[in-house]
């Protein structure tokens, strides 16, 4: 699948720290610490790559690729929460002695967890869609295409297949990730949509069900393009209203 296929690089990357690690001199096994939303919000993106990550795994292991060393991979559910996040690095860190982790999934947890590995000195691989996450410093990776990337090929989409005159906005304001993706999104639009007006931003409510139905019901008509930057989860349920 297209997520195993970015699991083995992930991996890959991992076995470069494995070679250049201080171990000791006669270890047997060294651990990958895999720290992921299993369950939660982003579990919808967690779960699959848990998944990658050991079909890649038993793939690679299956062609010898580690050689002698013995890996084995250390897989922790942060159940979507950030602070949960942090304190499975550090104890995959201080305490269970990782040489790498493979996480956190979502941008807002990689955001917090960056400045803890880069202080751990832990390698931590995130599919964080921000590129605002390496700049914590040299201990933090990204492995996914940031949302300039594929946003701007999305919003060229809707404006070759709908032409949309107008278009409204909705979506999570308290992730960097999603943020970025709407905005992209939305200078793309101002580039491209030549006679089109972008309505403003409306972020979700804590109760969304009822915000969305009241959006549709005060807008019902008057744009021709809705665009949601949200979740799987919350997102589906907009749809389905």
């Amino acid at each position: 699948t297209g997520v195993q296929t970015c699991a083995l690089p992930i991996l890959g990357a991992a076995s470069i720290a494995l070679a250049t690690a201080t171990l000791p001199a006669q270890a047997q096994e060294v651990k990958v610490g895999v720290v992921m939303s299993n369950t939660g919000t982003y579990a919808f993106v967690g779960t699959a790559v848990i998944n990658a990550v050991r079909l890649a795994f038993d793939e690679l292991n299956a062609k010898n690729y580690f050689g002698n060393l013995k890996v084995s991979l250390a897989v922790e559910d942060n159940r979507s929460n950030t602070q949960e996040a942090l304190a499975l690095i550090t104890r995959m860190a201080t305490r269970d002695n990782a040489i790498t982790v493979i996480g956190p999934v979502a941008t807002g947890e990689a955001m917090a967890a960056a400045p803890v590995a880069n202080d751990l000195k832990m390698p931590i691989f995130t599919t964080a869609t921000s590129p605002a996450v390496l700049k914590s410093g040299p201990w933090v990776f990204k492995v996914t295409e940031t949302a300039d990337q594929y946003m701007t090929v999305l919003c060229e989409h809707v404006a070759q297949k709908r032409k949309p005159k107008s278009c409204y906005m909705v979506g999570i304001r308290d992730n960097e990730g999603y943020i970025l993706q709407g905005n992209v999104f939305r200078d793309t639009a101002d580039t491209i949509f030549l006679t089109s007006e972008i309505g403003s931003d409306a972020a979700f409510q804590k109760n969304k069900i009822p915000f969305i139905r009241s959006f549709y019901q005060n807008n019902t008509g008057k744009q021709d393009q809705v665009e949601f930057y949200a979740n799987s989860q919350e997102a589906e349920r907009a749809l389905g209203e």
